[in-house]
């Protein structure tokens, strides 16, 4: 055993690895000769279509103090810069919110919400319990949005993802699925491409990473 070793929480990137995995990780990780830990390469995301949803039974509670700040700068795309935290912003059942094309209404939902340098993300849950009717009810009204494309997302049930252009620059690339009997929508919203010395990744890349995140982030509240 290393010297110097300390208990570390396990990230949301690395949900449900493999035993077998973890024991050969701890095998090379190993001790330097100097009796301190050998530095381990970072785990890579966990792709949407790897996320075991269908075991993904997530609570109906306030959730924006669980999730990583750094899926938030994934999610944002690092455009806040190193010195500079996103505005961050929470609301919950009953809050009455400035809904676009609605005004002001009282929301029966759980959220919240980041924005830096023009990018915004997003995740929210229904309060109640939600079934497959008011899903699919969710999806057609998602699929008449004008300007907007709906298509089928592995990401709980009856889920989708749906883009939508707002100008020829900006996007906004929204996940919603139903697990077990909580709603979970998740969303990045922003210019199609952002990021530093060169390391661009795409709208859809991000929210799709983004919405991984918040979903195994609610799973380890359980």
């Amino acid at each position: 055993m290393c010297a110097s070793s300390a208990r570390r929480r396990v990230g949301v990137r690395a949900l449900r690895v493999p035993l077998g995995a973890v024991l050969a990780g701890l095998l090379l990780g190993g001790c330097s000769s100097s009796g301190g830990p050998v530095a381990t390469a970072t785990p890579s995301p966990t792709p949407m279509s790897r996320l075991e949803t269908n075991a993904l039974e997530l609570p109906r509670i306030d959730f924006c103090s669980l999730v990583p700040d750094d899926a938030v700068a994934d999610a944002l795309g690092n455009a806040s810069g190193a010195d500079e935290r996103p505005r961050s912003a929470a609301y919950g059942n009953g809050d009455q919110l400035a809904l676009a094309d609605i005004g002001r209404d009282r929301v029966q939902e759980l959220g919240c919400s980041w924005s830096a340098g023009g990018t915004a993300a997003r995740a929210w849950l229904f309060a109640r319990p939600a079934d497959a009717a008011l899903a699919r009810r969710v999806r057609a009204e998602a699929a008449e949005r004008t300007g907007c494309r709906v298509v089928d997302a592995p990401f709980g049930r009856a889920a989708f993802r749906q883009s939508c252009d707002a100008t020829q620059d900006r996007q906004r690339v929204r996940y919603a699925g139903l697990f077990d009997q909580t709603w979970l929508t998740c969303e990045v919203a922003g210019p199609r491409d952002v990021g530093a010395a060169g390391q661009q990744a795409s709208t859809r890349r991000r929210a799709e990473q983004w919405c991984v995140r918040v979903a195994s982030s609610l799973a380890e509240a359980r």
